[in-house]
């Protein structure tokens, strides 16, 4: 069997910093939001119109004619499909503004849940525009809800406009406290990949403020802070403190409530911490967080979800740290299924993945296509970034009777202009 390392540990480490943050900006920090309204005497969350779907906190538009516990409820459980089958037949008219809103939305929501990121993003633009040319009295707080649920979701797609402005209008439109908090937490926690230390402390900074806000406005942690806790972790992370990262994500997953409207957030929390397991080589305690949140999630999302296949990829990394080649595929082939919608950089991680798997099974074939896939889809983000897969594709033809690196590139020219990304076969 082949005997290489090379550039596996870099994309190792960097995998979970790029399917949450991917290709993002950092907004917000530092900056007078309508988060720290003044909270008005006797009030009160109603909890039942927020969903944490893992990556991004999602709303519902507050409406006497929808029960959101029974939707939130459903969702929560796993059974976004029928709550979407249900909402889709009932053909809210746009001239009732209000309620076609709070349909569309609802859709909207569950097609997040089912990993249809873009028909998500059009269910809410469709409603915006439609109460964005109405007069109707709450036009301003429905379309902080709509705006900021495009918002959060475009982290989802794969190409979108980095200085993206939904949420920033959201934040100028909110008048509930708790809403203007979630929008704010939404826009704190887009970063980039190649964010610098001194943003990702100022991430940590402006969380902290997010936390003691949810606390006076509700009283006890909910989703904000749990969300707020599990990007704090990541903050701590790359920030260079992989030990503090550890004991707050530690703290926070024997705190988080055992009920349906956290299992994402469970699911990540814990997934994250079995992923630092795994850099410090405690593969057995890796193995029970990850498939701790596999099974947390899967109460919600199926395998078309972007969130699970988070959570194969990260399990993945341990068969792959433990020379288990064979299970390593096979988790990278069941991350594949919900990353269709996945960005370039993603999707190169996915085929390097696979490619180093089948190089270490001495099947070279595969290794060969898969690795191609992957310098291609890493070319789309920059040269530099398809060092690891070109690293592979070098030691691959070296290995080969007639290899020769005097004539790698020659040959990497040949092969690349065979294959074809713009089929997504493999992907969904």
């Amino acid at each position: 069997m082949m005997k290489m390392t090379v550039g596996y540990r870099k994309i190792k480490i960097s995998i979970f910093a790029l399917f949450l943050t991917e290709t993002l900006f950092l907004a917000g920090c530092g900056r007078q939001n309508k988060s720290e309204m003044a909270i008005l005497e006797g009030y009160t969350v109603n909890e039942s119109l927020y969903l944490a779907e893992g990556a991004k906190l999602y709303a519902f538009i507050e409406s006497d004619s929808m029960d959101y516990e029974t939707i939130r409820s459903e969702i929560c459980n796993g059974d976004a499909e029928s709550v979407k089958e249900q909402y889709g037949n009932m053909k809210a008219p746009e001239d009732d503004p209000e309620r076609y809103a709070a349909v569309q939305n609802v859709l909207g929501i569950t097609e997040v849940y089912l990993g249809e990121y873009e028909q998500a993003y059009e269910s809410f633009s469709k409603a915006a525009d439609v109460v964005n040319d109405s007069q109707i009295p709450e036009k301003g707080q429905i379309l902080a809800v709509l705006y900021n649920n495009a918002g959060a979701v475009t982290t989802s797609l794969p190409e979108f406009d980095t200085v993206d402005t939904q949420l920033d209008k959201a934040a100028g439109l909110c008048e509930d406290p708790y809403m203007a908090l979630v929008v704010e937490l939404n826009q704190a926690i887009r970063l980039r990949v190649t964010s610098s230390i001194k943003e990702y402390g100022l991430m940590i900074g402006h969380l902290k403020k997010i936390i003691r806000r949810e606390r006076r406005i509700k009283g006890s942690p909910g989703l904000i802070e749990y969300q707020a806790a599990l990007y704090m972790a990541i903050g701590y992370v790359q920030c260079g403190r992989e030990e503090k990262g550890a004991k707050l994500l530690d703290r926070y997953i024997a705190l988080i409530p055992d009920t349906p409207e956290y299992n994402m957030q469970r699911a990540f929390l814990s997934g994250y911490r079995g992923s630092l397991y795994c850099t410090e080589g405690e593969y057995e305690k890796a193995a029970q967080k990850l498939e701790y949140s596999i099974m947390e999630a899967k109460k919600t999302v199926d395998d078309r979800s972007r969130r699970l296949s988070e959570h194969y990829i990260r399990y993945a990394e341990i068969y792959g740290e433990t020379g288990d080649w064979k299970n390593l595929i096979t988790y990278v082939e069941k991350a594949m299924q919900g990353a269709g919608y996945a960005t370039p950089d993603v999707k190169g991680s996915i085929y390097y993945y696979l490619g180093y798997g089948y190089l270490m099974s001495d099947d070279m074939e595969r290794a060969k296509t898969y690795l191609l896939k992957s310098y291609l889809y890493y070319q789309k983000v920059s040269e530099e970034s398809t060092k690891p897969a070109r690293n592979l594709l070098l030691l691959l033809h070296q290995s080969q009777p007639d290899g020769n690196s005097k004539r790698f590139n020659s040959w990497l020219r040949q092969e690349l202009e065979k294959i074809d990304i713009e089929d997504e076969s493999d992907f969904r």
